[in-house]
């Protein structure tokens, strides 16, 4: 035996090597307090020059340099002897490195688009508005802009015709009819695609308006009014600067009536979904000025509509017809002339 309190390793190393272990009956036996030591834990070992930490380790970390079986180790406990359990390592396949240069060998099939057309006649529920920018309007900003930077303060300020703004406010046709903007119809459309959880901008690429006509001043598609007349209405409103203002407006009591004539992708949409569509803009999102999805404020509940009948669809040489139709009044060869149109609207 070595000194008093210190422990005695030469039979363990005799036995095991050089492992710098000692299992948990030895520990307790030969330490001073009698406190045993846990496998697994940490232990101090204090010597002369330096301070040695290490893990007491367990017995089936000691027992792969002995040559003796388990049981056979200087009387040791069976239940530390107990061999550990084998491990089973799987072999994995390699996953295949990515090449980088090669193009893809997918192909992918894109079929032609399968565009449809519906003809939707809409009656007005509510008063139609509308506030065109007038031609005058432009004529005086492009006046103004030409002028530079010269001084405006002794320019006399001319008195304000409200009759020729309340023209100005309507959209008129190259020939002589006044209509609805084209775009006001597709922004509600593609706008009542949110009630429903369509996208957005999935429904911009499958839906469009055809035009009846084109504006006289700035080429703006319209669906002409088909029934209903204008009558002048002074309203105050209050510019973006905040100064209070008078404008003239044409509005359109209840009853008016349009045909709109609407182009989609039927491998988007099938016709039923185009109706109920329409019928949600005419009940929840509206068209012109105080519509209910007004983009400055709750609106004032005008433009709205509903869907007067059954959805047409157009198929064939009545399809062609119509489009034929169309790019007629986009070069300037109308069908009819503002006369015919006048005799129609009697």
């Amino acid at each position: 035996m070595g000194r008093p309190g210190r422990y005695d390793d030469s039979e363990l190393r005799r036995n095991h090597g050089n492992a710098r272990a000692w299992p948990v009956e030895r520990l307790g036996q030969h330490t001073e307090r009698g406190t045993g030591f846990v496998p697994g834990m940490d232990v101090v070992s204090v010597s002369t020059t330096k301070v040695r930490t290490q893990r007491v380790p367990t017995e089936f970390e000691i027992m792969p340099r002995a040559k003796k079986a388990p049981e056979a180790v200087n009387g040791i406990d069976s239940r530390l002897t107990a061999t550990a359990p084998e491990t089973i390592q799987v072999p994995t396949e390699p996953k295949p490195k990515a090449r980088k240069g090669k193009a893809r060998t997918d192909r992918v099939a894109v079929s032609a688009p399968k565009m449809l057309t519906a003809i939707i006649p809409i009656v007005g529920t509510t008063h139609y508005c509308q506030n065109a920018f007038s031609q005058k309007q432009m004529d005086a900003m492009k006046k103004k802009q030409e002028q530079g930077s010269q001084s405006e303060k002794n320019k006399k300020k001319e008195p304000k015709d409200f009759e020729a703004c309340y023209e100005g406010a309507k959209h008129r046709s190259e020939e002589g009819w006044l209509g609805i903007p084209a775009t006001a119809f597709r922004s509600a459309l593609v706008s009542a695609c949110r009630l429903v959880g369509f996208k957005m901008t999935h429904a911009k690429l499958g839906l469009y308006v055809c035009a009846d006509g084109y504006d006289k001043h700035d080429l703006t598609p319209l669906i002409r009014i088909t029934e209903g007349e204008p009558e002048r209405r002074d309203h105050a409103v209050r510019n973006e600067s905040g100064v209070a203002d008078i404008r003239p407006r044409p509005f359109w009591a209840p009853g008016w009536k349009a045909v709109v004539r609407l182009e989609f992708d039927g491998d988007m949409f099938s016709t039923l979904d185009i109706s109920h569509l329409m019928m949600r803009v005419g009940r929840q999102v509206g068209i012109g000025e105080g519509r209910p999805d007004s983009r400055n404020s709750c609106g004032m509940g005008w433009g709205l509509f509903r869907v007067d009948g059954d959805v047409h669809l157009l198929e064939g040489d009545e399809a062609e017809e119509r489009e034929q139709e169309a790019e007629a009044r986009a070069k300037g060869r109308p069908g009819q002339s503002p006369a015919d149109d006048d005799e129609d609207d009697d």
